[in-house]
């Protein structure tokens, strides 16, 4: 398995410690180089953690994008 030579992006949106039902969605840049943060928070807010999982890559396969795409979401059960 190689390891990545370049430099990893991180975005830290979070304003408030994590609240139980919060989602974390951790993702590679074949989602968000191809569909917009507002389209993200739209179908993340729209649809439970598995549809929301398969809408955001199919949304960036239909926006062009050629595979290598990951998602997960964390959902906050409890602590």
């Amino acid at each position: 398995m190689a390891v990545p030579t370049a430099p990893i992006k991180s975005s830290t949106n979070a304003t408030r410690p994590p609240r139980l039902s919060d989602r974390l969605l951790l993702c590679s840049d074949g989602l968000t180089d191809m569909v917009s943060h507002t389209e993200i928070n739209t179908v993340l807010n729209q649809k439970k953690s598995t549809d929301a999982i398969k809408a955001l890559i199919q949304t960036a396969m239909n926006a062009g994008g050629k595979g290598n795409t990951s998602v997960i979401i964390v959902y906050n059960r409890s602590y």
